[in-house]
Protein backbone atom coordinates (compact mmCIF):
# COMPACT_ATOMS: atom_id res chain seq x y z
CA UNK A 1 0.00 0.00 0.00
CA UNK A 2 1.66 3.27 -0.80
CA UNK A 3 1.71 6.26 1.52
CA UNK A 4 -0.46 8.80 0.48
CA UNK A 5 -0.90 12.29 1.51
CA UNK A 6 -4.33 12.13 2.98
CA UNK A 7 -3.33 8.44 4.48
CA UNK A 8 -0.53 9.83 6.42
CA UNK A 9 -2.52 12.53 7.89
CA UNK A 10 -5.11 9.89 8.75
CA UNK A 11 -1.99 8.05 10.89
CA UNK A 12 -0.63 11.32 12.62
CA UNK A 13 -4.17 12.19 13.59
CA UNK A 14 -4.60 8.39 15.32
CA UNK A 15 -1.20 7.97 16.63
CA UNK A 16 -0.86 12.00 18.00
CA UNK A 17 -4.77 11.26 19.59
CA UNK A 18 -3.44 8.11 21.02
CA UNK A 19 -0.30 10.06 22.59
CA UNK A 20 -3.35 12.31 23.94
CA UNK A 21 -6.06 9.95 25.40
CA UNK A 22 -3.33 7.71 27.01
CA UNK A 23 -1.03 9.81 28.71
CA UNK A 24 -0.24 9.23 31.87
CA UNK A 25 -2.29 5.84 31.89
CA UNK A 26 -1.50 2.05 32.32
CA UNK A 27 -2.71 -0.89 30.93
CA UNK A 28 -4.52 -2.30 33.56
CA UNK A 29 -5.86 -5.62 31.64
CA UNK A 30 -7.63 -7.16 28.73
CA UNK A 31 -11.16 -7.38 28.61
CA UNK A 32 -12.33 -10.54 27.30
CA UNK A 33 -15.14 -10.58 24.76
CA UNK A 34 -14.81 -14.09 23.41
CA UNK A 35 -12.48 -13.62 20.34
CA UNK A 36 -9.34 -13.10 20.55
CA UNK A 37 -9.32 -10.72 17.28
CA UNK A 38 -10.89 -8.31 19.22
CA UNK A 39 -8.81 -5.84 21.46
CA UNK A 40 -10.73 -4.65 24.36
CA UNK A 41 -7.65 -2.91 26.57
CA UNK A 42 -8.72 -0.91 30.07
CA UNK A 43 -6.04 1.87 31.16
CA UNK A 44 -5.98 3.15 34.30
CA UNK A 45 -4.42 6.75 35.71
CA UNK A 46 -2.71 7.10 39.27
CA UNK A 47 -5.84 9.09 39.94
CA UNK A 48 -7.93 6.09 39.06
CA UNK A 49 -9.43 7.35 35.64
CA UNK A 50 -10.20 4.70 32.89
CA UNK A 51 -10.26 4.15 29.29
CA UNK A 52 -10.77 1.45 27.28
CA UNK A 53 -9.88 0.90 23.97
CA UNK A 54 -11.18 -1.26 21.61
CA UNK A 55 -10.76 -2.55 18.24
CA UNK A 56 -9.89 -6.05 16.67
CA UNK A 57 -8.03 -7.70 13.72
CA UNK A 58 -10.78 -9.45 12.32
CA UNK A 59 -13.96 -8.33 10.38
CA UNK A 60 -16.00 -5.36 12.18
CA UNK A 61 -18.61 -6.94 14.44
CA UNK A 62 -20.37 -5.72 17.40
CA UNK A 63 -19.51 -7.09 20.91
CA UNK A 64 -20.86 -7.01 24.24
CA UNK A 65 -18.86 -5.92 27.14
CA UNK A 66 -19.62 -7.72 30.43
CA UNK A 67 -19.65 -5.03 33.15
CA UNK A 68 -22.82 -3.43 31.64
CA UNK A 69 -22.41 -0.52 34.29
CA UNK A 70 -19.64 0.90 31.84
CA UNK A 71 -20.51 5.02 31.11
CA UNK A 72 -18.39 7.18 29.25
CA UNK A 73 -18.37 9.10 25.93
CA UNK A 74 -16.74 7.37 22.75
CA UNK A 75 -14.04 9.12 20.62
CA UNK A 76 -13.10 7.86 17.12
CA UNK A 77 -9.24 7.26 16.35
CA UNK A 78 -9.03 11.04 15.22
CA UNK A 79 -10.64 12.55 18.24
CA UNK A 80 -14.00 13.17 17.52
CA UNK A 81 -16.84 11.68 19.78
CA UNK A 82 -18.68 9.34 18.06
CA UNK A 83 -20.78 8.11 20.84
CA UNK A 84 -21.68 7.72 24.33
CA UNK A 85 -22.26 4.46 26.53
CA UNK A 86 -24.45 4.67 29.38
CA UNK A 87 -26.98 1.73 31.09
CA UNK A 88 -29.27 2.44 27.69
CA UNK A 89 -27.23 1.37 25.21
CA UNK A 90 -23.78 -0.03 26.26
CA UNK A 91 -25.02 -3.41 25.36
CA UNK A 92 -23.34 -3.77 22.24
CA UNK A 93 -20.30 -1.86 20.22
CA UNK A 94 -19.46 -1.44 16.92
CA UNK A 95 -15.79 -2.47 16.60
CA UNK A 96 -13.59 -2.53 13.40
CA UNK A 97 -10.07 -1.88 12.70
CA UNK A 98 -9.95 1.30 13.73
CA UNK A 99 -9.11 2.02 17.43
CA UNK A 100 -11.92 3.99 19.25
CA UNK A 101 -11.93 4.92 23.01
CA UNK A 102 -14.15 5.21 26.10
CA UNK A 103 -13.72 7.40 28.51
CA UNK A 104 -15.19 6.19 31.58
CA UNK A 105 -17.13 7.71 33.85
CA UNK A 106 -16.47 7.17 37.12
CA UNK A 107 -19.45 5.65 39.12
CA UNK A 108 -21.52 7.52 42.03
CA UNK A 109 -22.14 4.30 44.04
Amino acid sequence: MALTKDLSRSMVLAVNNMTYRLSGYTLKNRIDVGDSNDYVLKFINKRGNEVIVYWTSANPQEISLSDNEIRGRVFSFAGQQIGFLNEENNKKLYINGSPKYILVEKSNK
